[in-house]
């Protein structure tokens, strides 16, 4: 069943939106609805260069203004690259959603590297502060902005083998209070999402009997789909007067327990 197609929001029809991680997953499915909202798209990738580009030509067949630009977040100087491009293409980036992160193998602490830590950190924190610095000018100028950051559910419901994940994820949530104190008098709002566990690429290896049975734990029945994150991020792209808080879109996944303690890990991006 496709999902609702969501009411076009004025406040974010005909602004610039920059995706990081668009290339597949929760990205594509975040620059598709803004895309469907009227906003111009630009869809940040590294390595999916071939699936950004596609589904930007795709929606740039449908009508929509979207592009696909390669840039590793972690490099300041690619940032400011990538930014400049967008510029020059698209026009000032006004709405900026961090969505890239990195998903390493659940390990236990003992065998779990700083190399580890270093590698969350860099895509999940790192990378939004880059984007951040190089996008708040155009929204600081235009005295209007969004930023609106992608954390995961096992922040406040951690499970095993995933203090790196969690840890950078905690970390990009305290900037995000941080920051809405801060920018709110120059009418930038920074929210953030918070997503469960996800129907994605990611998931399609589990088997169908596990899938059911995180379907069941949800109090909603069902898991959440890309689309589901999609729908929250831009309806915090079009609120006016909400800042610093964190939507979790995860069936009320999170309320309840899970019936076995080996479920897989609750977050897929």
């Amino acid at each position: 069943m496709k999902p609702p197609r969501l009411r076009i929001s004025p406040e974010v029809a005909g602004k610039v939106a920059l995706v990081t991680g668009a290339g597949h997953g929760i990205g594509a499915a975040i620059a598709r609805a803004f895309a469907e909202q009227g906003a111009r798209v630009a869809l940040n990738y590294f390595r999916s260069g071939r699936s950004a580009g596609a589904l930007a030509a795709a929606l740039r067949r449908k009508g929509f203004q979207a592009r696909a630009y390669r840039a590793d977040i972690r490099d300041p100087l690619d940032v400011c690259t990538m930014t400049a491009r967008i510029r020059s293409d698209l026009g000032p980036i006004t709405i900026l959603v961090n969505n890239a992160a990195v998903m390493l193998p659940s390990r236990p602490i003992e065998r779990t590297t700083w190399r580890d830590f270093q590698a969350e950190l860099d895509v999940a924190l790192r990378g939004a502060f880059f984007c951040l610095q190089s996008a708040i000018e155009d929204m600081k100028k235009a005295r209007w902005g969004r930023v609106i950051n992608i954390l995961a559910a096992d922040i406040e419901r951690p499970t095993s083998g995933r203090a790196a994940h969690i840890a950078a994820k905690s970390a990009l949530a305290g900037l995000t209070r941080a920051l809405a104190v801060e920018l709110a008098p120059v009418g930038i709002t920074v929210n953030a999402v918070s997503p469960g566990f996800t129907l994605t690429g990611s998931t399609a290896r589990l088997k169908p009997s596990v899938l059911k049975r995180l379907a069941m734990t949800a109090p909603t029945q069902r898991l959440s789909r890309p689309d589901d994150i999609a729908q929250a991020v831009v309806f915090l792209a079009g609120a006016a007067n909400i800042t610093g808080h964190c939507i979790t879109v995860d069936g009320g996944l999170s309320l309840v327990h899970p019936a076995a303690g080996n479920l897989p890990s609750p977050g897929a991006v």
